[in-house]
């Protein structure tokens, strides 16, 4: 890591930050920004976020995005007008974040903000655009091949879902860091949740990994289990929900109209079927009122003719001119 003594502005405080496992240890957030800022070697970070529905892990995914964009600004002495660390060049709320989209996944990973260096973005409830059940489809190749190719970018990647593996195979691949949300406190604002270290070895096997950290004074080495994160600013998380209450519109819009498509269909298919009955029925109404009439049962003439029952009685009522 550059030394602080060279940079010209403080670091986000510790205490503050949005997820951090005990005193004294590196914040997650640092961790990455670190990672992504290395002056030797091109990084990306694509972290995975799960949890069960409403435990925070979206919240949480803005926080954290939110804070890592700042580490980022210390790193590399990013700063506004003001003087302050500009965290806003490499996180945008209007433009780093989808959510609840079908197509969203791809039209973030395709905008121009996408080749600027160290630009964090928050793909949340990948499950919609990026499902493992349709993991064949141009889409979902085009985000996989695009998480591969961005490591002279630098970018952070953060996906949010209910389970891992509900998301395409070729992202869970690539991810580094997984952050499993256990539970959330509504009174503190507060989730607590586990960080590993995620890899797949080449025959698909997965595994995780603490985060370890060496105490510089004691010189004891700690693995890190329980991390703690809390809400992101409150400007963020306004504009979250707001861009959540709207995906959420759109898509429930969107299963209506494919609804109303797939019902005109299916009545379109009725419909047709009626008209082939009436057909049938008037080419051959005189056959099956002859073979009545030469003793033929009524389902002895729907088997040879192979229609159903209701049919052949049809043709055997008297035609209504």
């Amino acid at each position: 890591m550059t030394e602080a003594t060279t940079l010209t502005h403080n670091a986000p405080i510790q205490a503050n930050s949005k997820v951090q496992s005990f005193p004294g240890a590196p914040t997650f957030a640092m961790i990455v920004a670190e990672r992504v800022t290395n002056p030797y070697q091109d990084m990306d970070c694509i972290i995975l976020i799960t949890g069960r529905k409403r435990s925070g892990k979206s919240t949480q995914a803005v926080a954290l995005a939110e804070e890592i964009s700042e580490w980022i600004a210390y790193f590399r002495n990013e700063v506004d007008l003001e003087g302050k660390l500009n965290a806003k060049k490499f996180f945008d709320i209007s433009t780093n974040i989808i959510s609840v989209s079908r197509m969203g996944g791809l039209g973030l990973l395709t905008s121009p903000r996408i080749t600027q260096t160290n630009n964090v973005f928050v793909i949340d409830d990948a499950k919609i655009n990026l499902s493992n059940r349709k993991f064949n489809t141009p889409e979902n190749q085009l985000q996989n091949d695009i998480a591969t190719i961005v490591g002279p970018f630098r970018l952070v990647l953060i996906y949010t879902m209910v389970f891992k593996k509900t998301i395409d195979l070729g992202t869970r691949e690539l991810a580094d860091y997984i952050i499993q949300i256990r539970s959330s406190n509504a009174f503190t604002k507060q989730t607590f949740g586990k960080i590993y270290f995620f890899e797949t070895s080449d025959d698909g096997i997965e595994y995780k990994k603490y985060l370890r950290w060496r105490n510089p004074t004691t010189g004891i080495t700690y693995r890190i289990k329980d991390w703690i994160g809390t809400l992101p600013t409150h400007e963020s998380l306004l504009a979250y929900n707001n861009m959540r209450r709207y995906g959420s519109v759109q898509l429930i819009e969107e299963a209506r109209a494919q609804y109303e498509g797939i019902s005109k269909k299916k009545a379109e298919v009725r419909l047709s079927r009626s008209e082939l009955r009436k057909i049938w029925i008037k080419n051959n109404r005189l056959e099956v009122q002859n073979r009545k009439a030469s003793g033929d049962s009524i389902r002895k003439i729907s088997r040879d003719m192979s229609q159903p029952v209701s049919t052949i009685e049809t043709c055997l009522m008297k035609e209504i001119a």
